[in-house]
Parts: structure tokens; C-alpha cells; sequence
């Protein structure tokens, strides 16, 4: 009799992974006990949140109608393990996010994803909080500590305290009863992280940013669909494809990072042009007047 068996490769005391598992296959010859029960994933959503799992995820970036990018996924159906008292990993991430529910998190979307074979992750918006495995062979939970809360984590006895910076503490449970002790972690592990073009820009970056704002209105640009935010040292403009860099210094000019294709239809001379990109300086307001040209070239 031959047993087909997949999953991911056991790592030590099953812990889980930061990194994707890697899946394979074992084939097993002579008498073997039963495979564990597993059950068809049947979600459904809990009242006012829209949850959904998502198995080994293929991503198509397009555009609809509207020209708006957009990020398409594929859903799989996913059979998960059932425990010796009947749950499974995604009833244990049920039941987190109706308790948060109820304690109000309601600002972002709660989601339950498979990002990897080895267990179920649920997500606020973009803050991938909590993840578990609640198998016949291993029961845990995975929580974001916060260095806010770690003293809370710490004095609740409840986790392996890891003796690195990691942001998940994992915490080994024996039954579905386990989970009431762990709300209070649950609530302050769960909370609003930015989106990427919510990170604010400095005063002086937003001076530009306002400008190219008002230049791209100017040239039809809906406002609504105009993204402006900070990263690391610098800012971002965008609308649609379109994508601005915009570096403040305190003796310099401003510069821009501009495309070079759509430069040189506005008749923008670029400099230190690389990889399709090219350096526009800020020296005076007048500077602006040339990216009317590149506004309205954008917007063709």
C-alpha cells in the first residue's frame, strides 16, 4: 500500500517559519495507520468582515477600466487538518477574530490567509498579527509583541520568550479552551499599520509634492486617484504609472527622478540618466513650468 503524504518539511519542535516552507512529497511503502481527518474549506465570512483563505497564491497585477492598478489572486481550495476535538486552524483563527469584533477592531479588514503550508496567518489590514497551527500533531499560536506590550507578554507566562528581536512570540496551547487566555495579547497584537502611501512626508517634501499635486490637477488628474507619501529619505509622487521621486536637501536644489521617455516628450533635459530615469533639479520656482508639459503627457 502506498501513502502519499504532503506538506512541509519538519523544522525542529514544529515552529514556524519567516520564510515560505518548501513543499514535498514522501511515498511510504507497508501498512500504515489512517491519515488524519481533514476537512473542505467551507468559510464562512463572520458579520462584517470580509475573511478568506488563500492557498499556495498566484498574483496578477492589471489594470481595470479605470486605468487603477489592481492585484488579482488566486483562491484554492484548501483542506485543512482536523484536531482530535474536531477544530481546525482556520475555527482557532474564527474564533480570534470574533472576539476582536466584538472589541471593536473593526477599522480594517480582518482576513485569515495561507501564506505558507505550515500554518494560517490572520491579518489587519496590512499587520499580519497572528498566526496558527492547531493540527492533531502540533497546537500553537503566533503573536506580533510589540516592544509596547512585551512586559505584558512576558509577565502573562504564557510565551517562549525569544532571546532575539523577533517580532512573533509563539505560545504552545493543548485545546480549543486555551484561546479565552490569550484575547487581551490578541487585542493589543491587533492594531492599524500604514499603508505604504499613508507614511507622511516631511514639511519640506510636502511643498513639492503639493506642487506637483496641483500641476497634475491642473492637467486632468483625478485627486482622488493621486498617491503622495514619505519613504526613507525621500518622497514619492504617483498617478497610475507614473512614478515621481522627490529628494529635499538642505543646501541643494530639489531633485526629481523623472522618466526619461516621458521627459523627452515634454522636452525635460535630463542628467545622470540610468535604468530609464533621469535627475531634474528644483533651482527656482520657474523650474516648475516644464513639468506642465510632462503632466499633461502622463495624462495622454
Amino acid at each position: 500500500m502506498a501513502l502519499f503524504n504532503w506538506g512541509k518539511k519538519k523544522t525542529n519542535n514544529d515552529k514556524p517559519n519567516t520564510t515560505d516552507s518548501v513543499v514535498t512529497a514522501t511515498i511510504s511503502i507497508g501498512k500504515k495507520e489512517p491519515a488524519p481527518e481533514t476537512r473542505r474549506h467551507e468559510y464562512v465570512p463572520a458579520k462584517n468582515v470580509k475573511s478568506r483563505m488563500i492557498g499556495s497564491t498566484s498574483i496578477e497585477i492589471y489594470k481595470d477600466e479605470n486605468g487603477e492598478k489592481k492585484v488579482r489572486r488566486s483562491t484554492p481550495e484548501i483542506m485543512l487538518p482536523v484536531a482530535e476535538d474536531g477544530h481546525t486552524s482556520e475555527d482557532v483563527c474564527q474564533y480570534f477574530i470574533d472576539r476582536l469584533l466584538e472589541r471593536g477592531k473593526t477599522e480594517c479588514k480582518l482576513e485569515i490567509e495561507q501564506r505558507t503550508e505550515g500554518y494560517l496567518t490572520v491579518t489587519y489590514g496590512v499587520n499580519d498579527f497572528l498566526r496558527v497551527k492547531y493540527t492533531p500533531e502540533a497546537k500553537w499560536l503566533s503573536f506580533d509583541i510589540e516592544q509596547d506590550f512585551k512586559q505584558m507578554a512576558i509577565d502573562s507566562g504564557l510565551f517562549i520568550v525569544p532571546d532575539d528581536n523577533r517580532r512573533h512570540w509563539q505560545s504552545y496551547i493543548r485545546s480549543f479552551d486555551d484561546l479565552e487566555k490569550y484575547i487581551d495579547i490578541a487585542e493589543h497584537s491587533c492594531y492599524r499599520v500604514l499603508e505604504y502611501y499613508e507614511v507622511p512626508a516631511t514639511s519640506e517634501e510636502q511643498i513639492v509634492l503639493d506642487k506637483l499635486k496641483e500641476i497634475f490637477t491642473g492637467a486632468g488628474a483625478a485627486p482622488e486617484k493621486i498617491k503622495a507619501y514619505g519613504r526613507s529619505g525621500y518622497a514619492v509622487f504617483e498617478y497610475g504609472d507614473c512614478y515621481i521621486e522627490v529628494k529635499v536637501y538642505k543646501k541643494k536644489p530639489a531633485r526629481l527622478t523623472l522618466s526619461t521617455k516621458t521627459a523627452k516628450k515634454a522636452k525635460i533635459e535630463l542628467y545622470n540618466v540610468k535604468d530609464l530615469k533621469g535627475y531634474y533639479d528644483i533651482v527656482s520656482d520657474d523650474a516648475y513650468e516644464p513639468l506642465v508639459k510632462y503632466a499633461e503627457e502622463v495624462m495622454k
